[in-house]
């Protein structure tokens, strides 16, 4: 019976009960003496809101706690039963205003928030476990982050991981400080998948850095200068490789690498030599910058 009046609130059924006596349909409501069954009592004493909106508002109850949803730009007032037998329940809400009654039968909400608004009633019992497993999600989250300190990522993508891992662990903090503990727990899986993407970005980095430097120092070594297209190319592979398009920038040092070997350039006083000097120049310009951020990228890891 527990079981079905759940589901009834889940899916924004009415119900009653009424057998008076015994019948296959279920136990008594009350014994000879017109007093209610205990196990009865317990499972239809229940909180609820006696009416309100199904498209915009979301409620549970499960014979132990009560949670409300109200969608976001929901303007106006709900209104919820608390029976007398729920007067220990502890009260807590985000996102809107609570007013209880006097006789403490009934509370208000008043939805006003451009944010969804949450609204709870749970035992003591319920807010003490609550808590506890908000505290252990927080401290093995902050303990993912901390096992990242020190460590410098050099791909930009990487450093994006890292970010919003430290904003998931700084959300976390700040919601178990304010007892908001529903929004604590199920963030440590995210935590956990982003120091594994930040992890493996930063090794598709260095391997794909290590690939286009080894072109270039590969290029340096056999002739002593670099081309102006092997420049331009491995300009390329280099601005890919900072972007994260680490594909990309594999293939454009490749082409660098299939490139005919060039010898030392001879010094032309024409005035096509001298246009051919400058393009080399500017294409200097333009690479070295990428190249020496690489560099620097690349001892810095092995420091």
């Amino acid at each position: 019976m527990a079981l079905v009046l759940d589901l009834f609130d889940r899916f924004s059924l009415g119900w009653a009960f009424w057998a008076l006596s015994e019948t296959n349909a279920g136990p008594r409501l009350v014994d000879e003496n017109g007093i209610a069954a205990a196990s009865l009592t317990h499972i239809m004493t229940r909180i609820f809101p006696p009416s309100y909106t199904a498209d915009d508002v979301a409620f549970i109850y499960n014979s132990t706690r009560f949670q409300l949803n109200a969608s976001a730009n929901l303007r106006g007032r709900i209104d919820v039963s608390v029976p007398t037998g729920f007067q220990s329940v502890v009260l807590r809400y985000i996102n809107c205003d609570v007013t209880e009654d006097d006789d403490q039968h009934s509370i208000t909400i008043d939805i006003h928030s451009s944010r969804t608004a949450y609204f709870y009633l749970d035992p003591p019992e319920i807010i003490s476990r609550l808590q506890k497993l908000a505290e252990s999600e927080f401290d093995r989250a902050l303990q993912t982050l901390d096992e990242l300190r020190g460590t410098v990522f050099h791909s930009s993508l990487g450093r994006e991981y890292h970010r919003e891992m430290q904003d998931v662990v700084d959300s976390m903090q700040g919601n178990l400080t304010a007892k908001h503990y529903e929004f604590v727990l199920d963030k440590l899986d995210r935590v956990e998948q982003l120091k594994t993407l930040a992890l493996q970005e930063e090794e598709d980095y260095a391997r794909t850095e290590l690939f286009v430097s080894s072109v270039r120092q590969d290029m340096l070594d056999s002739q002593g200068h670099l081309g102006k297209w092997q420049l331009f190319l491995l300009t390329q592979a280099y601005e890919n490789l900072d972007q994260g398009n680490y594909t990309s920038a594999v293939e454009w040092a490749r082409q660098a690498k299939d490139l005919p070997r060039e010898s030392v350039p001879q010094a032309d006083p024409t005035l096509a030599g001298v246009l051919s000097t400058a393009s080399l120049v500017l294409l200097g310009m333009v690479a070295i910058p990428t190249i020496f951020r690489a560099s620097r990228c690349r001892e810095s890891k092995n420091d």
